[in-house]
Order: C-alpha cells, then sequence, then structure tokens
C-alpha cells in the first residue's frame, strides 16, 4: 500500500499522491474504504462496552464489577478512578468518546426482550435517557441501583405492572410527578418475550456491530461526493485503484511529476507531441486514441472522441444497456487504462516499443482472464470473448 500510493521505497519516503484523509473515506465518498487505526482501535473499545452490557454470566464482567462496582454511582460503565489497570483505561475512554457530538450511552440502546440484561435505571432502553436522569428521585430512594428492567417491571395478564417488591411512595410534588410518569410508562412498554437485544445508532435501528461503529465515526466527515467512477469487482483492485487515481489526477504522468519534482522533459513518451497530462495520456494521445478506436470496435460501440477523463467517465456513466452490459464495458475501460499505463511504463523504464496491437490484445487476454476466473455469473468461451466480450448478454 505504501508503494502503491506514495511510491515509497528502501530509500525513505516519496511523492504524496493521494492524502490519508482522502484515501480512509468510504468507496462510496471517494476514497478506498481503508480504516483508520484510531477508528478500528475506538470501535474495537467500544465492543467492551457491548460485551458487558450482554455477557450478564461473564466471569470477567463479575470481576469488573466486584474491582470498581464500587457504590453503585457509576452510570454507564463502572469505574474506581482510584484503581488503576486497562479497565480503568478502557471505561475513562469510553467515557470521553464523542462520535457525530453524541456520547456512547446515547447511541447504544437496548431493544426490550425479556428484560433481563438491561439496567432498568442505568440504560437507554425508554426514550432518549436512561430513567435514573428522568426520575432522579425515585432513583435516589431505590435500594437496588442495578436492578434489571424484569426486577422492576413485569408482564401480568396482557398488562405490564410494578414488581410487588417496588414501592413507589412519593411525598413531594416533583416524587408525584415521577410516579405518574412511571405509571404513563408502564401503558407504553411491551416484552417481546425474547432475549434483549442492544442496537446502535441515534435512532436505535442497527443491530450492533464493529463496523456499524466505525461506519458511524466515518458519517462525521462531510464529504462531498463529485466522484463518478464506480467500481468493479470482477476487475482487480490494483486496476480499480489505477483508475481511482487517475480520475483524481494522481497519476505519475511528467506534467504531474514535475509539479513536485524536477524532471528534464514533460512531453508524453507515447507521441512525443504533447505534454504529458493525465487526460493526454489515456484519453487524447494519439498511441492511446488507436488502442480506444479498435476496443469500441470490439465492444460494438459507436466511436466516441473524448477530452479528458471527466468526459470519459461521464459517458461510462451514461450508457443505455443492462446492468451486468455496464459492468463489463466500465472494467474493459478499466483494463484498458492499465494496459496503456503498463506499456507507457515499458517504454520509459525498459525501452521498450509501443504497439497499439500489443496493448489491445493485452486488453482482451487479461479482461477475459479476471472475468473467467473472478466472476460467476456468466461463463465465457475464449473463442466468442475475442469476438465480442458482450455476447454473453
Amino acid at each position: 500500500m505504501r508503494k502503491f500510493l506514495w511510491t515509497a521505497g528502501k530509500d525513505g519516503r516519496g511523492v504524496y499522491w493521494v492524502s490519508w484523509d482522502k484515501v480512509t473515506r468510504q468507496k462510496r465518498l471517494g476514497g478506498l474504504g481503508i480504516s483508520k487505526m484510531s477508528e478500528v482501535n475506538a470501535a474495537l473499545l467500544v465492543k467492551w462496552a457491548w460485551r458487558f452490557k450482554c455477557e450478564q454470566n461473564g466471569l470477567w464482567r463479575k470481576v469488573v464489577l466486584s474491582i470498581h462496582g464500587g457504590r453503585n454511582k457509576w452510570e454507564f460503565l463502572p469505574i474506581k478512578k482510584t484503581i488503576p489497570g486497562c479497565w480503568k483505561s478502557i471505561a475513562g475512554f469510553l467515557e470521553k468518546l464523542r462520535i457525530n457530538d453524541q456520547t456512547l450511552i446515547s447511541l447504544m440502546t437496548c431493544r426490550l426482550g425479556d428484560g433481563n440484561c438491561i439496567s432498568f435505571w442505568k440504560d437507554v432502553w425508554f426514550g432518549e435517557r436512561s430513567l435514573m436522569h428522568r426520575w432522579p428521585i425515585l432513583f435516589a430512594a431505590d435500594n437496588n441501583k442495578n436492578s434489571t428492567v424484569a426486577d422492576r417491571i413485569k408482564q401480568s395478564e396482557g398488562l405490564v405492572v410494578l414488581n410487588n417488591d417496588w414501592n413507589l411512595n412519593a411525598t413531594t410534588v416533583e416524587a408525584i410527578s415521577e410516579v405518574q410518569d412511571v405509571r404513563w410508562m408502564l401503558t407504553q412498554v411491551k416484552f417481546s418475550g425474547n432475549k434483549d437485544v442492544w442496537m446502535w445508532g441515534p435512532n436505535g435501528d442497527q443491530t450492533f456491530s464493529v463496523a456499524a461503529v466505525k461506519d458511524s465515526m466515518r458519517k462525521a466527515v462531510n464529504a462531498q461526493v463529485t466522484q463518478r467512477m464506480k467500481w468493479v469487482s470482477w476487475v482487480p483492485l490494483k486496476v480499480n485503484i489505477l483508475l481511482w487515481r487517475i480520475e483524481m489526477d494522481r497519476v505519475a504522468t511528467r506534467l504531474a511529476l514535475v509539479k513536485r519534482i524536477q524532471i528534464p522533459d514533460t512531453l508524453c513518451p507515447m507521441c512525443n507531441v504533447d505534454a504529458e497530462s493525465t487526460s493526454h495520456l489515456f484519453v487524447t494521445c494519439g498511441f492511446s486514441y488507436g488502442v480506444w478506436s479498435i476496443i469500441w470496435a470490439w465492444c460494438k460501440l459507436h466511436p466516441v472522441n473524448f477530452n479528458s477523463i471527466d468526459e470519459l467517465l461521464e459517458w461510462l456513466g451514461s450508457l443505455q444497456m443492462s446492468t451486468w452490459g455496464k459492468r463489463i464495458i466500465r472494467g474493459i475501460v478499466m483494463v484498458t487504462c492499465w494496459a496503456v499505463w503498463k506499456e507507457r511504463n515499458k517504454k520509459i523504464f525498459k525501452n521498450g516499443s509501443p504497439k497499439v496491437v500489443e496493448v489491445v490484445a493485452m486488453v482482451k487476454s487479461l479482461s477475459f482472464l479476471w472475468f473467467c476466473h473472478r466472476s460467476s455469473r456468466y461463463k465465457v468461451e475464449w473463442n466468442e470473448w475475442v469476438k465480442y466480450p458482450l455476447y454473453i448478454l
């Protein structure tokens, strides 16, 4: 990855072609979908909170509670700041964690099942905040502040009622108001009878997973999507990434290199006529034009003259054909760009003699090989593919 993106080698750092911030964006936002280590670390630590909530009978959970439980004054996770250790570090980090300006307790909610795994007071399971903050007077009066939902309410004859051992004694106006809110809550709660399920997200509509946590962290980046390229699964990742870089003008053409380092010449090595820009090398160069003309004829498409990479990608997005037809054409375009790039490098570094027919032959053979081995949708025959790649549709 380091060598491919930044041309780094044994001599040290190379040219930084794409910013790490863009690389780590999701593919649909114009990135490569590579996770930042900070995001992965935070998501895995959040999983410890999820495990603490779900593994009620886990020995490790009982050990944590016995050490950090204290007087039960904790809210989301038990933590005794006077006792050092790994749990103090984990709980302390999660206590300060903010995802899209939201706390972890507001993002981890529980869908009520049988009520045996949900803390009645401390977890968010009814409304948008924990009941210890909604009913502070009743919480202060409760002797068991770690009671579960099943300890406090139950279903009886189709109705949700209070358990017999929970007495609501209200002597003040504020306490009476809280008791009335409890009575109203009983009319809204429903036990599903299944196990309690921890959900994720601001709306509590996602099943908890590490991937869901990372996705929420990435949504904090307000990225403007201007990318026209669509990824093709039957083409190798390295070829997809090349077109991704081509669209952003982040490949090592001579015009791009002269902006970063000193080079003696900026002429295109394939035609020796114009300066080598990204659009010139892959679209308007006489050599590339000859390759594209044969490729369009092979695919039985009307020849189209493009003046830039953007025009080529815009044309790909406007194709009127079946879904798999578009995927095949997009893949062939990617393979063609890859073959032109390989031939260009061969000319510069190995003093090769580029030939249009050899590049076209490479496109046909590589596209056939990759489509056969990376796509199980259709079975293709070489004798037919070499004549017309869309014959399978």
